[in-house]
């Protein structure tokens, strides 16, 4: 049975008021001691005993994988079933049925896309070149490519209707009816007025999971839902645990680099405490295929779809920083763009500030590059203009709206775009 005395208690603190606690960090950290003497092994000294916890994007992920890849990741996760070891909280399993429908439908309307935006060649008519035979020879291939774009568009067509008859049986969902069931779906057990009360003090307090999502709907209760189940297999099974995830948010993981770096302390003290000190990991999809074998292209290609996840859900966030912060808004979409400039030049380095001599060599290099449009060196030219700006001036020298950083992300994509990243 798993024991709630500790979790239940925690919550009744919370239950007077939701106001600030100014002693908060001591129910943070009540064991001052084991900040210092606590442990953590790496996560491959444990991978034959760490319980596995999956998040919703890990889920869909496999949506975007191919076939070979899916088959790997069948025979890790029935690996781990078979021991006991695999598991989804409920909450994620919710997560995936709302959102599952968009993967099929977003693969439709790619494919719709391509279906309607290729056109059948016409040069048009010409009467007075009707003798010449380079002017045969120019009909005669149009036809051809007009019967072969016609071929192709009817194919991409018996296509759609294949997906489309999947139904609800696609092969992940028919992947998952063979491997999740009662045994791996866990939910937290405490009541949904404990849940509240729990949420409002974290969101108060700033305490991790879910205060940074307190804006939404639901105010983050999804995280914390997921959390809670987390600390539950934890209290039940005394094993360290590795959540499988790509969320990379503030209030789950330290970050660096505008990437995340370790599980958040607080987390891993918490986890610590109700799993009688055992520790706790976050990796990402492609990290727990690596950690159990699977091929390296396998691992390539899921590595690729997350780090495409990570560049859409960065432009959200960005956007979303333009309207409190346009300053540091302009500065991060600025390093994002100049580490594909250094990647299209193909310049070794990391400094992507607008000044620095990397950058600088990388857009000389990308001019002469006939690859490259005049227009799109232009328009990155302009956006380094105003990356110094940010960079090097002062808020009273420089001080753009909102629009105007909403302006630099959406060209500044564009940029990344064209210099052959995938943002799609």
């Amino acid at each position: 049975m798993v024991d709630t005395t500790r979790a239940s208690k925690e919550i009744v603190m919370s239950e007077k008021d939701d106001s600030f606690d100014i002693f908060g960090i001591e129910r943070v950290f009540p064991n001052a001691d084991a900040l210092f003497s606590f442990k953590i092994e790496p996560l491959e000294s444990v991978r034959e005993q760490c319980d596995i916890v999956l998040d919703t994007n890990v889920l869909l992920l496999p949506y975007a994988t191919g076939p070979n890849s899916l088959k790997q990741i069948q025979t890790i996760y029935e690996t781990l079933k078979r021991s006991g070891r695999l598991f989804v909280p409920s909450q994620v399993a919710r997560e995936f049925a709302r959102i599952r429908a968009n993967k099929l439908s977003e693969i439709l309307k790619t494919l719709g896309d391509k279906r309607s935006q290729i056109q059948k060649p016409s040069i048009g008519r010409y009467p007075l070149l009707e003798r010449l035979s380079e002017y045969s020879e120019v009909v005669k291939v149009e036809k051809q490519l007009g019967e072969q774009v016609k071929a192709y568009q009817e194919a991409l067509s018996r296509l759609l209707d294949a997906i489309r008859k999947w139904g609800w049986n696609d092969p992940v969902a028919e992947l998952y009816r063979e491997v999740f069931n009662l045994d791996t779906i866990r939910a937290p057990s405490q009541s949904k007025e404990e849940i509240e009360t729990e949420l409002k003090y974290r969101i108060t307090n700033k305490i991790p999971p879910g205060y940074k999502d307190a804006s939404k709907d639901d105010r983050g209760v999804g995280d914390l839902l997921i959390w809670m189940t987390i600390l539950e297999i934890g209290a039940e099974r005394q094993k360290p645990l590795l959540f499988v995830t790509g969320e990379e948010k503030a209030d789950w993981q330290h970050r660096s680099e505008n990437q995340g770096l370790l599980p958040r302390c607080e987390l891993v003290d918490e986890f610590r405490r109700r799993s009688s000190g055992n520790p706790f990991y976050i990796a990402s999809f492609s990290g727990l295929l690596e950690l159990f074998d699977a091929p390296t292209e396998v691992v390539s290609e899921v590595r690729e779809q997350e780090e495409n996840f990570e560049a859409r859900e960065g432009l959200k966030w960005l956007m979303k920083l333009a309207a409190t912060d346009p300053r540091t808004a302009i500065k991060q979409s600025w390093l994002l763009l100049g580490k594909t400039i250094l990647r299209a030049a193909n310049v070794s380095g990391d400094n992507v500030e607008p000044n620095s001599q990397e950058i600088s060599a990388s857009l000389k290099r990308l001019e002469s590059n006939v690859q490259f449009s005049d227009r799109l060196i232009s328009s990155v030219r302009e956006l380094q203009s105003t990356a110094m700006k940010v960079f090097y001036q002062s808020k009273w020298a420089y001080d753009p709206s909102s629009e105007q950083a909403e302006e630099f992300i959406a060209y500044g994509a564009a940029a990344r775009s064209d210099l052959g990243e995938d943002l799609k």
